[in-house]
């Protein structure tokens, strides 16, 4: 199941990329476009970042917890290896969100 989340989250991020930078350039070249819109989604853009920060952050916090357990029987260890390595994939579409998302409140500072 995480798998399938992760190849689905990873086509979100992509959208969510190409969102960004449409956005990046429809303000660029509006130049009606007023301060308080673009003030609203910026505080949306530093809010999405904040809670995928969060999220990375628990994700990798899992994944090194599991890295922890004891070696207990060499069917379960094989699985929770598979899961903890889906669980940092997770982690590493999440911070190409980030990275998107930054870039994106770089262009307006």
């Amino acid at each position: 199941r995480l798998k399938a989340a992760n190849a689905e989250y990873a086509d979100t991020a992509q959208g969510i990329e190409n969102s960004l930078e449409f956005l990046v350039g429809f303000y660029r070249e509006q130049s009606e476009v007023t301060d308080p819109e673009v003030e609203k989604n910026l505080a949306s853009l530093r809010e999405l970042l904040a809670v995928a920060e969060g999220s990375r952050d628990s994700f990798n916090a899992l994944a090194d917890t599991m890295d922890d357990l004891p070696l207990i029987e060499r069917r379960l260890n094989h699985e929770v290896t598979r899961s903890r390595d889906e669980i940092r994939a997770m982690a590493g579409n999440i911070d190409k969100t980030i990275a998107s998302i930054s870039r994106a409140l770089r262009y307006y500072s």
